[in-house]
């Protein structure tokens, strides 16, 4: 990609392409936007008997002009201030100096832990959920939209799904602490490339019991590619521009440009808005809590955070103090995070691990709660408007050429960075396993892990971000050097190990994990199979949840390369089973329940086993299906049904 001055000259308001357009209906309001803007180049080379084409030309520059505050012309001029900083080397935290940040730090377990849960639940009437899902699986190896992967395959339920049974959860809790029935407002941020199948998805499976009024979809639209540092626009095919995301920071312009956050202020009463993107099951593990945190701290804006290995692909949450004095708390990008450590002289060896073996700067999960009152007035100061980063890849060292086209691009993240200095910008990092060194001492005790993997498989906390972006290729690289390879398999093993350390750490007795391996290198990515738990949202929200449905969890015992799935929203209560295999317990109506005790289940099971090139792509990107051998399911339509010793329904 060179300059493009030589090729200015050519258009001339008399050249056909010219004339075609200002012949064309609208197209003069187009041609004087386009040289208002010195963007007449991109006309050069296209068809001007092409009528099709330039419609559909006019209709792009109109929703390019629109979809950007000021317009092309406030996009141009912005790409011109970033270009030339970027030319210059300017580093955007250049004379800022990193510190750890104050933050609510929670232990999983404890009773500050518990009891933020607990405040989580109290403002719930009062929360609206944003899911960030514009994605498509490419990078997977799966061509559908992200959010219909299923989380797991035990069940088969899809991110979308998992997501709308936990916010229905939440809100039937909601409903039951006012008094009154409870709606709780869902927006989704789609893309040209998710919108209409993300529609078709929900209205297929009927919103998956949302009503539709509550959900708002927010179509992100692309920006212009740039040339060069001028601000120049790549012309795409015959009649069209270049076009390129502009990121998941356009979630905040889509909240305000389509009035979504004040209505819910208005209309829900909404006091709190959870941010949280596409493919991570374990994120409502951690909202509740940081939920709780919010209200309590007076929080504008708070980062969920988590415990991150040093150099991991994964922000960090840091403090930045400028030279005057005053200091944000945001997110810092992995790439960038090293260098700027280093350049403080705080830091001399980077992003290093600290004394524990982690990273000292908690990694940023992506996941925020706004307050919406102080979300609404900071979005009508910026027009919504995240700020913006430019990332050129440069033809050579004079740092004026381009090896190919760039764009803005912004991330839903870096909003904070806009509020005021009594605005209190915070994070909440969710760390511990539950466990106490006398209750692993029992488990080794008793046989159920060997002493030399009880440390690593009980002690360790309990992994809440688990997101599922990277092929198999790349997460298999990413493993081999002990970074954490956000695949799809990796995904649902996580969801596994956190379900069952959720349960060891309330009591139940649940084996230890088996190490299988699937595919052949450079695919032979490896997990730790625990038993597949797969658990209604209902069941699970807070550890209160979970205590009602094992109350006596020392009776429960579960097997290695065991299988168990609690379905529905109706009342389960295990009082004491012993399974060896697979077993679903189902109770899909709100006034039926269900009580096992002194059960035993033992049969085939269920098995992961490795699947070849030609397997569904769902499948193909796991490197393994499901294979059912046996399956027993209990099921209660009705109140007060008992499932005694062996019984069946």
């Amino acid at each position: 990609v060179g300059t493009i001055d030589a090729k200015l000259n050519f258009c001339t308001m008399s050249s056909p392409q010219v004339k075609a357009l200002a012949a064309a209906p609208g197209g003069t309001e187009v041609l004087q936007l386009l040289k208002e803007t010195d963007q007449l180049h991109v006309l050069e080379k296209w068809n001007p008997e092409n009528t099709a084409g330039i419609v559909d030309f006019i209709a792009q520059v109109k929703t390019l002009n629109a979809g950007y505050p000021n317009g092309l012309a406030g996009y141009k001029a912005k790409a011109q201030e970033l270009l030339r900083a970027s030319a210059m080397g300017d580093n955007p935290f250049e004379g800022m100096s990193p510190e750890i940040p104050l933050g609510c730090k929670l232990h999983f377990g404890d009773a500050d832990y518990e009891k933020f849960e607990e405040g989580g639940l109290e403002v719930m009437q009062h929360v609206g959920f944003v899911l960030v899902a514009g994605g498509l699986g490419e990078r997977l190896g799966f061509h559908g939209i992200k959010v219909a992967l299923p989380t797991e395959i035990t069940t088969g339920k899809c991110y979308l799904h998992f997501y709308i049974d936990t916010i229905l959860a939440c809100q039937r809790v909601a409903s039951v602490r006012a008094g009154r029935e409870v709606k709780l407002p869902f927006a989704i941020m789609t893309s040209g490339d998710t919108h209409d199948r993300t529609l078709e998805l929900l209205q297929k499976n009927a919103y998956f019991g949302l009503n539709p009024t509550q959900v708002t979809l927010m179509r992100q639209n692309k920006v212009a590619s740039l040339l060069d540092n001028d601000g120049h626009f790549a012309a795409g095919e015959d009649w069209s521009i270049l076009t390129k995301p502009h990121g998941h920071g356009d979630v905040h312009y889509l909240m305000h440009s389509l009035g979504v956050a004040k209505r819910w202020r208005d209309e829900y009463k909404t006091e709190f808005a959870v941010f949280f993107q596409d493919t991570n099951a374990l994120v409502f593990h951690a909202v509740l809590p940081a939920l709780g945190v919010s209200a309590a701290e007076s929080y504008a804006v708070n980062s969920i955070a988590g415990p991150r290995q040093a150099k991991r692909e994964m922000g960090a949450i840091i403090k930045l103090t400028r030279p005057d004095g005053t200091a944000i708390t945001n997110n810092v990008e992995y790439n960038q995070l090293d260098a700027l450590l280093r350049g403080s002289g705080r830091y001399p060896d980077g992003d290093a691990p600290g004394e524990d073996g982690m990273s000292p700067f908690v990694g940023n999960m992506n996941q925020l709660i706004f307050h919406i009152p102080t979300y609404v007035k900071v979005l009508e100061t910026t027009q919504g408007l995240v700020p913006e980063f430019v990332n050129p890849k440069y033809a050579d060292e004079s740092r004026q050429t381009f090896k190919k086209p760039t764009r803005l691009e912004c991330m839903m993240q870096d909003l904070p960075r806009l509020f005021k200095g009594d605005e209190k910008v915070g994070f909440t990092t969710l760390t511990g396993s539950g466990m106490s060194s006398e209750r692993v001492a029992a488990l080794v005790s008793a046989g159920v892990f060997k002493r030399d993997s009880a440390a690593t498989l009980l002690e360790a906390d309990i992994n809440f971000y688990s997101p599922c972006k990277n092929n198999k290729v790349d997460a298999c690289a990413k493993q081999r050097k002990g970074v954490h390879p956000s695949s799809a398999s990796s995904g649902e093993a996580d969801l596994y190990t956190a379900n069952c350390r959720l349960l060891v750490a309330l009591g139940v007795i649940v084996h230890p994990p088996r190490r299988l391996t699937f595919g052949q290198a450079p695919e032979d990515i490896w997990i730790d199979d625990w038993p597949h738990i797969v658990i209604s949202p209902g069941y699970c929200l807070t550890s209160a949840h979970l205590r009602q449905v094992f109350p006596s969890p020392e009776k429960v015992k579960i097997s290695s390369g065991a299988t168990l799935v609690l379905e529905g929203t109706g009342k389960i209560v295990i009082e004491s089973l012993k399974l060896d295999g697979a077993l679903t317990i189902r109770c899909p109506d709100r006034d039926a329940s269900i009580t096992v005790r002194n059960s035993v289940v033992a049969n085939s099971g269920m098995t992961f086993v490795e699947v070849g090139d030609d397997a569904d792509e769902t499948m193909r990107i796991r490197g393994y299906m499901l294979d059912v051998k046996d399956h027993e399911v209990w099921e209660s339509l009705e109140e007060g049904k008992v499932i005694d010793g062996n019984s069946k329904a």
